[in-house]
């Protein structure tokens, strides 16, 4: 233990002795310590804690195909089962889409989704 008072005394002096070293490596701790803080909290906020808003997931359903034919529903037809639904809190629809991503010349094409949102639908805000 004695070792160690020792060690930190001889540290601070060096450091007394040198005031611009000192300033760089509190900068330097300082903005080291706060990156690792905003990449925690931003992995938290997305991959450790839990979806919200789904209290009881075991409660969502998705219909999707009937014998291995896709249900397609037109924007009108989907009005229609929602707002003549009696049985779910909410209903919502997606489908895949094709969406070119980048300028219009170079734009790339990559796969996406046209969605529906309802204020029942536990997804649509996350």
């Amino acid at each position: 233990m004695r070792r160690l008072a020792e060690d930190i005394r001889y540290a601070l002096r060096q450091l007394r002795r040198s005031p611009s070293f000192a300033i760089l490596a509190l900068i330097t701790l300082t903005l080291g310590v706060a990156a690792n803080v905003i990449v925690f909290g931003i992995i938290d906020a997305f991959f450790l804690r839990p979806l919200p808003r789904i209290s009881e997931p075991q409660q969502l359903y998705m219909v999707q195909h009937r014998e291995d034919l896709w249900i397609t529903l037109s924007y009108p037809q989907y009005k229609d089962v929602r707002d003549r639904n009696t049985v779910f809190s909410g209903v919502a629809m997606y489908r895949p889409a094709r969406i070119g991503l980048g300028q219009t010349e170079k734009a790339q094409p990559v796969w996406g989704s046209a969605e529906t949102t309802s204020t029942c639908w536990p997804c649509s805000r996350l």
